[in-house]
């Protein structure tokens, strides 16, 4: 958590700017329960020193957070997750636009397979820059509730946040791994075999070539360990042909 020189006047700040208690009782909300399922508050989990003495009167136990410590909690989560998203997706769209022949080629194949093994790197990016332009609108809002130390409206996007943030792990995550040495192979592997050679990209070519050689000799090496006496030349020679054509 970040340190300020003069902790008490800046939460005092924050403090100054919230909104009246739902209770009616003419205080500001200084607390936030973070219980979860919890009973007590399931309409509203924002309360004043006043409604903070009726729920401690019993001696029940809760879980609750200072207003200026939720704000600088929530604020951080923000800029966390903004920092992930940008320096992911300046670096997978660096790298597809480098490859994009190679992907593109490849995504292809895949599409016209239909296997299902396989991530559409293409789609992704172009998925993956969507949610960019929408990440970026609610990072504005986040900023401007920052801004006004508006703690309710910037918890308001809570949601948002715990989706983006799913939908990054789970959807485009990978593409930090697109750039590197096995991915094309490891990720591709049961479409290169039916991946045509295309002759007239002589640097696309190649890289289709080598991912087809390797294929071959995982192939053979594969065949060779199993030591089974089906493996005859005749047989490894047709994996071979029938990776080229």
């Amino acid at each position: 958590m970040q340190e300020y020189k003069n902790k008490g006047t800046y939460f005092n700040q924050i403090q100054e700017k919230q909104e009246d208690c739902k209770c009616g009782r003419g205080d500001q909300v200084r607390y936030y329960c973070a219980q979860k399922l919890c009973e007590d508050h399931q309409d509203n989990t924002f309360f004043c020193d006043d409604c903070f003495k009726d729920i401690m009167r019993p001696q029940h136990q809760h879980y609750f957070l200072r207003i200026p410590d939720l704000f600088l909690e929530l604020k951080k989560n923000w800029m966390d997750l903004s920092q992930r998203v940008g320096q992911l997706h300046r670096q997978a769209l660096a790298i597809y636009k480098s490859q994009q022949s190679i992907f593109d080629c490849l995504d292809a194949q895949v599409m016209k397979r239909n296997d299902g093994l396989s991530r559409l790197v293409g789609r992704d990016i172009a998925r993956f820059d969507q949610f960019h332009q929408d990440f970026k609108e609610y990072v504005a809002k986040s900023e401007e509730y920052a801004q006004n130390f508006s703690v309710t409206k910037l918890h308001s996007l809570n949601d948002k946040y715990e989706a983006f943030t799913e939908s990054l792990d789970n959807d485009f995550g990978y593409l930090a791994d697109i750039g590197k040495p096995d991915f094309l192979y490891d990720n591709y592997s049961a479409s290169i075999p039916s991946c045509p050679i295309p002759f007239d990209d002589d640097q696309l070519k190649v890289k289709v070539l080598e991912l087809k050689f390797r294929l071959g000799n995982s192939c053979i090496q594969a065949a060779e360990e199993a030591k089974s006496p089906s493996n005859n030349p005749q047989d490894l020679n047709e994996v071979v042909k029938n990776l080229i054509n």
